[in-house]
């Protein structure tokens, strides 16, 4: 296609001839049309200048202007085209005639096409055991590191050459660039296993037209950028699949401000890190520390669906193909770990595993740029018709390479270009340094070692260590506090609290003398349910009922024993029934390992001759919960020596339940609840768990110790000196004022207030209080004060 100094001169007949060479091509994959722009040497001039820079970009701009041409005309999908431009670089005739220079003004059109074969390869899938119970703090993991075969601790090199800067059309990679890293890879000889890594960044000004229908954003240009640039030097100093590797991080590490045009060409950058073993760094024994504590980095893990895996995404006339279905598959591949961090879909284009010839080995609209767009097209599809949002969905472009791991798979060949989809997430990785080496999380139970053994230095940062897995009781309970307050659950404990509760709540209160067979209501059975704080004192519990009129002292008309729940039931059959109401009432009685026994005040119970039908409708739970936290406590005889646990929460899920030291704790229908329990004196180990129906959950282990002896004291005192200095008859004015008496008054106050325990149950409350004014006079009338 030849310009002149003017528009480009495509003809009808050349658009039949573009028409019947692709159509000759019909059985061919991935067909598509690349221009190349070619110009005179003539230098530019005023406003070209500013427009084009210099006559490469001058043929870029003209060969991108004919294939968007050739693209309208044609009907082709943008990923259809892709071109470039070359300068003056490639003349066809001499320059030094205009007629050599009008046909060295050019666009040449090549025909491009993949080729791609298959083969089967091997995974190993480890399927993940389910735990149902998880020890919050109580179990630890810690992990075994082995070098991977043939690897040994890796070492980093970064800034050993400088980053490559590019402008939006890179053509090539420079010479001299790529002699700088042939004089690194010189100097690293010596080293093992050197992989030569490539970082691309760009600036963070949006991206257009063709550029922005190519690559989407920063991220896929920087990914491109950064795959040709390896590609170009991996054919330059003929390295090895397993020797290069490409990363593209977009415009979120800038080097320079974006806000000048020289900090954007700063930012335009290829940053490179040489990789090597470091055979120093040995291995320890035992297991260590897992690499993914504190300072780990994030990976992206690909998830394996249960149900099998995912079809590519294939193209017909240039057209995304999505079959029925496909995005509920997608959904549901989503939904199984939906408890992971960023779970998204990553769509990934593919073309051919024959390279194609990209002549100074970084072309911009290459194979990469192709299966890029591919792939964001395929993504745009699918999020549409999923409703992702703009973090669910993320897009790949690797060109001819068909393979996540091409040093142990090698290139995985296809005979269909596509666009593969993975859901994938985010997850803690182990650092950098210790890429080769093979990490075996161990999961074990947690044994502190001696809180007084020697250890100079020990880090801890919320109960956890960072320096060694070695931890004190102190350390366990830290990280037990640390991780309830996460669960947004209050735990507290106080050996001086003893506050005894006992209620116990019956339902229904009013019950019929005999059963009807005939419905499906049991009329004349009553439940009972006991609610106390204190049940580590008590070896047994009962319910006793008797006459309205009848004393609590006498022997009861029923005694039902309540199991280690606290519930009991009560069915009483009466032969006949004359009154319109026999009225009763129940009390419970609670009794120590010695036969001492607290009770609570009694409460009524009816016996009718017809049950009211809403009895039915109730909740016997919720009804038999109305005493919790309540105290009906009418005769105390127990000793109770020890403290008082408390906890509370305001986030339990829904569907999970909450236990306290064995017991099961009521949760409300906003997820709240309270729970206290009195425990002996000593050491106790205080479970806190949320549960689901199956017994899924976690578990909060909280070691404590009540005292035998233990003191709470406050006091105060104060002293204020203040300095007086009178000229006139102070005294006389104020003869009740003694601080104008002398020239320096002393004002004080001394009190205290203190509650503790000692020795075998004796407790103390003291308090005293000299109250303000003049320091000698504070402990006159001391008894009359306070």
């Amino acid at each position: 296609i030849y310009f002149g100094l003017g528009e480009a001169e495509i003809t009808e007949n050349y658009l039949k001839l573009l028409s019947d060479v692709l159509e000759s091509m019909r059985d061919r994959t991935n067909v598509r049309l690349h221009f190349v722009g070619h110009a005179d040497p003539l230098a530019l001039r005023g406003d070209l200048i500013a427009r084009y820079g210099d006559n490469v970009g001058l043929s870029r701009e003209r060969a991108g202007t004919a294939a968007e041409y050739c693209q309208r005309a044609l009907n082709l999908p943008p990923e259809a085209i892709s071109y470039e431009g070359r300068g003056e670089s490639e003349p066809v005739a001499s320059n030094d005639t205009e007629e050599g220079r009008q046909l060295n003004r050019r666009v040449e059109v090549e025909v491009w096409y993949d080729e791609v074969s298959e083969k089967q390869v091997e995974k190993e899938v480890i399927i993940p055991r389910e735990v149902n119970r998880i020890k919050v703090c109580r179990t630890e993991t810690v992990c075994k590191l082995r070098y991977k075969d043939g690897h040994s601790h890796r070492a980093r090199v970064k800034n050993l050459i400088p980053p490559l800067h590019y402008d939006i059309g890179m053509l090539g990679v420079p010479e001299d660039f790529l002699q700088q890293v042939r004089q690194a890879m010189n100097n690293l000889r010596a080293k093992k296993n050197v992989v030569v890594k490539f970082i691309a960044h760009t600036d963070n000004m949006p991206l257009k037209g063709r550029e922005k229908r190519i690559y989407g954003d920063a991220i896929g240009l920087s990914k491109a950028v950064a795959r040709r640039v390896s590609l170009a030097t991996q054919d330059d100093l003929h390295l090895p699949n397993g020797a290069i590797e490409s990363e593209g991080k977009g415009a979120s590490q800038p080097a320079a401000s974006n806000d000048a045009q020289k900090g954007r060409a700063l930012n335009r950058r290829v940053e490179v890190e040489f990789w090597h073993d470091d055979p120093l760094q040995d291995l320890p024994e035992e297991p260590q520390l897992c690499p993914d504590a504190p300072g780990a980095e994030i990976v992206t893990r690909v998830h394996d669906s249960a149900s099998g895996t995912i079809d590519p995404i294939l193209f017909a006339n240039g057209n995304v193909v999505i079959p029925d279905g496909y995005t509920d598959t997608l959904r549901r591949a989503m939904d199984e770990i939906s408890d992971k961090t960023h779970v998204r879909l990553r769509f990934v284009g593919y073309t051919g595993n024959k390279r194609l010839d990209r002549r100074t080995a970084a072309v911009y609209g290459d194979d990469i740029g192709l299966s890029m767009a591919r792939a964001r097209r395929a993504m745009t599809a699918v999020s549409k018709q999923m409703g992702l949002s703009e973090g669910q969905a993320e897009y790949d472009g690797r060109g001819y390479v068909q393979s996540d791991d091409v040093v142990n798979a090698g290139f995985i060949e296809s005979d269909t270009s596509r666009v593969e989809v993975k859901v994938v997430y985010d997850e803690l990785m182990v650092r950098d340094d210790y890429e080769g080496v093979e990490v075996t999380p161990l999961t074990r139970e947690v044994h502190p070692v001696d809180p007084f053994a020697l250890n100079l230095m020990r880090i801890t940062v919320d109960g956890k260590p960072i320096d060694d897995p070695g931890k004190c009781s102190s350390d366990v309970q830290r990280c037990t506090d640390v991780a309830l307050d996460n669960a947004q659950i209050q735990f507290k404990h106080d050996s001086l609290k003893l506050e005894p509760r006992l209620n116990v709540t019956g339902w229904p209160r009013t019950i019929r003398y005999q059963d009807l067979v005939d419905t499906p209501f049991v009329e004349n059975l009553v439940q009972f349910r006991m609610y106390t704080n204190y049940r580590s004192f008590i070896e047994k519990a009962e319910v006793r009922i008797f006459e309205e009129k009848q004393s609590v002292r006498d022997t009861p008309k029923a005694v039902i024993e309540m199991d280690a729940n606290g519930m009991a039931q009560w069915q009483p059959d009466f032969e006949s029934f004359s009154a319109s109401v026999y009225k009763l009432k129940y009390l419970v009685r609670v009794y120590d390992k010695e036969g001492l026994f607290d009770e609570t005040s009694s409460q009524p119970l009816w016996v009718v001759n017809h049950i009211d039908p809403s009895v039915v409708e109730a909740n016997p739970r919720e009804e038999l919960l109305v005493g919790y936290g309540e105290s009906r406590i009418a005769s105390r005889n127990i000793a109770l020596r020890g403290g008082t646990v408390e906890a509370h929460g305001t986030a339990i899920p829904e569907g999970h339940g909450v236990w306290m030291a064995g017991y099961e704790v009521p949760v409300d229908g906003k997820g709240s609840f309270v729970a206290e329990e009195i425990l002996p004196e000593g050491m106790h180990t205080v479970e806190v768990a949320v549960l689901d129906k199956f017994g899924n959950g976690e578990l909060f282990l909280r070691d404590l110790a009540l005292k035998k002896s233990d003191w709470f004291t406050v006091g105060i005192a104060d002293l204020t000196l203040s300095g007086n200095k009178t000229d006139g008859p102070a005294e006389l004015v104020a003869p009740d004022k003694s601080q104008y008496r002398d020239d320096l008054d002393l004002q004080g106050r001394l009190g205290f207030y203190t509650n503790g325990k000692f020795g075998q149950g004796w407790s103390l409350t003291a308090s005293a209080d000299t109250r303000e004014g003049p320091l000698d006079e504070i402990f006159s009338n001391f008894m009359d004060k306070s």
